[in-house]
């Protein structure tokens, strides 16, 4: 049986007086409002079933970000799913409603969240990314992104605005989250990101940092360092695992 390791991060960041990110593992979210991790929550675990990992990055300042990142990582964290991408597409379209719900509600403006989930079971891999929260794959010591940003094209010098996030009424636009499934691909590391840490610190410092010859938490412990370092200006949120490369005897 093969085994999964992981560390979780969530951190307001230096400059965010709020911290709008949450993050999914093992069933697990973060509480409403939360500040976030105090310190990074790891594990060991074997891969007897399908395990959703996930972090999402709320965005709307005043409009209440923090809230549409806890409504998808809470149905993020009681889904059961089944194994792959579609269940995830499913998922994703019940948040978006739920959200949108909850904007109507509140009478927000807007309110929303992207999304970047991992699920990880026995015999495959399936992900999940909706906005510019990130997955990656780090096999070899070569980053490579599996997932897609959805951003708007030729913003040279300038943050791109997002195409699509989780929040947008069905109205104006119908969610295209962007999956892939791979039933073969299971051994090494794989990081899953919003922007606060990827803003911060390039690929290619990412890629060292994770080819260090350290543990899962200690990584994740130099990327958070890596992100403050270079100014913190976001809330930073990333989930980092190890998938072992030799099943258990």
């Amino acid at each position: 049986m093969y085994r999964v390791q992981y560390a979780c991060v969530c951190q307001k960041g230096k400059i965010r007086k709020q911290n709008q990110d949450n993050i999914v593992w093992k069933g697990q979210c973060l509480s409403p409002g939360s500040d976030g991790l105090t310190d990074p929550v790891s594990g060991n675990e074997p891969i007897a079933g399908p395990m959703l990992f996930g972090v999402f990055d709320g965005m709307g300042g005043e409009e209440r970000g923090e809230a549409a990142a806890y409504i998808a990582a809470r149905a993020a964290a009681e889904c059961e799913p089944t194994g792959n991408a579609e269940s995830m597409l499913i998922l994703c379209s019940d948040i978006n409603r739920e959200i949108c719900a909850f904007t109507s509600a509140h009478r927000l403006s807007a309110c929303g969240t992207t999304a970047a989930m991992l699920l990880i079971g026995p015999d495959s891999i399936a992900g999940c990314n909706i906005g510019d929260s990130r997955i990656y794959r780090c096999k070899g010591h070569i980053l490579t992104q599996l997932s897609e940003d959805h951003v708007w094209p030729m913003y040279p010098g300038k943050k791109p605005p997002l195409l699509q996030f989780l929040g947008m009424p069905e109205t104006e636009m119908i969610i295209e989250p962007f999956c892939f499934t791979k039933r073969t691909f299971r051994a090494g590391m794989y990081l899953i990101c919003s922007d606060g840490l990827t803003d911060m610190v390039p690929d290619s410092t990412i890629e060292d940092l994770l080819s260090e010859k350290n543990s899962i938490p200690e990584k994740a412990k130099h990327l958070l360092d890596a992100a403050l370092s270079a100014g913190g200006r976001d809330n930073v949120s990333f989930i980092l695992l190890d998938i072992g490369s030799e099943p258990d005897p």
